[in-house]
This record gives C-alpha cells, sequence and structure tokens, in this order.
C-alpha cells in the first residue's frame, strides 16, 4: 500500500515539471530572461517541498495550501493579471489531515485548460469545510470563455487521455489511502467550467 502511494505521488512530479520547463522554454525564446529566471527559482523551491514531504504522510490542510502557493507563484509569474483566486478556507479545515499535493493537480489542470486557454484569463476558487466530521473540498473555475460554436469545440472533457492522469492519479490514491470511505466527484458545466468535489474524514 505504501509502495503504491508513493508512486502515485511521485507520478505528479514529472508530469508537472514537464509542463513548467515548457514555460520556462517558451518565456526564454521570447527573450523573457527575467522572468524565466524568476521560474526557475520557484520551481526549484516547488521541486524541494515536493521531495522532501514522504508521499504517504498526510499533512494539515494549512501546509498543504503554504506548498499551493508555492506553485501558484510560478502561474503568477507566467499569467499575471490573467489568474485570479477565490480561497475560502474555514480554520478548522485548516487543521484538516490530506495527502500531501493533493489539491495540485486540479488547479494545474484549470490552468492549462482555462487560464492559458483565454485571452482575458479566469478566476480559480476554492472552498474547504467541515460538514459530518468530513473534510469537504469544492474547487471550481469559471470556464472556457468562447462563442457559442467555439466552445462546443473546445469543450473540455475529464475523462479525456490529456486531462485523465493527474485526476485519475487523485481518485487511485485517496482509495489507497480511505478505501471506500470518501467521495471525488468531477462535474463539467455547459461553459466548460469544471468542478471537483472531495470528501475525506476529518
Amino acid at each position: 500500500r505504501e509502495s503504491k502511494l508513493q508512486m502515485l505521488r511521485y507520478q505528479l512530479t514529472p508530469h508537472f515539471l514537464s509542463n513548467t520547463l515548457n514555460a520556462i522554454n517558451s518565456l526564454i525564446e521570447v527573450q523573457a530572461n527575467e522572468k524565466a529566471q524568476k521560474m526557475t527559482v520557484q520551481l526549484s523551491r516547488f521541486l524541494r517541498y515536493s521531495l522532501d514531504n514522504n508521499p504517504v504522510t498526510r499533512l494539515p490542510l494549512e501546509n498543504e495550501m503554504n506548498a499551493i502557493q508555492l506553485y501558484l507563484d510560478i502561474e503568477k509569474t507566467r499569467f499575471g493579471e490573467r489568474l485570479n483566486l477565490d480561497f475560502q478556507i474555514s480554520e478548522k479545515a485548516n487543521r484538516a489531515l490530506v495527502p500531501s499535493l493533493l489539491i495540485q493537480p486540479i488547479i494545474e489542470n484549470s490552468m492549462k485548460h482555462v487560464i492559458a486557454r483565454n485571452e482575458e484569463g479566469g478566476t480559480i476558487s476554492l472552498t474547504a469545510d467541515i460538514e459530518n466530521e468530513q473534510l469537504v473540498l469544492a474547487l471550481s473555475d469559471t470556464g472556457i470563455t468562447a462563442s457559442p460554436v467555439n466552445r462546443r469545440q473546445r469543450t473540455r472533457n475529464p475523462t479525456s487521455q490529456n486531462r485523465s492522469i493527474g485526476l485519475s492519479n487523485i481518485d487511485e490514491r485517496l482509495k489507497a489511502l480511505y478505501d471506500s470511505d470518501y467521495s471525488f466527484e468531477i462535474f463539467t458545466l455547459s461553459s466548460g467550467a469544471l468542478k471537483t468535489m472531495i470528501k475525506i474524514p476529518y
């Protein structure tokens, strides 16, 4: 069980690393060297966190959000004001134990399919609270801004191959940790927005 959890957790690092290195390369190509250098330092900090934390250990959500901030610093360098965040986390939820880097792949999917595709960017929202002795996490984005014709052509499919890596990884990790005592649901709205709901024991 621990070996499987380690494998699943470390699977996220090369996937994320590939995406970020491509972004740094794009900055170098347009000679945005200062941004590229800044992003490289931020990437180093995030990878250090990733390597320093045992994949099997659960951490307080507050610690997880500190790691998410390291990741968001990278994305802020890329997207600037195009990236808006709306995080609402209760004090009790902050103390809940969660698997490390549980939320990052979901946010990364929104970065790829919403923030990067929309000229005006978008908003990623996260709420966390305790209900019936469960930690309830709800993540959503603002979807794809386009004309009705283009929107149909660009509809997001959470089960498609290029979307499923991070999301299926989360589902497998939760199953390994909690067996059947968890809930993981994904909803794609007509606007192209994605909503993810996670419920785990508090």
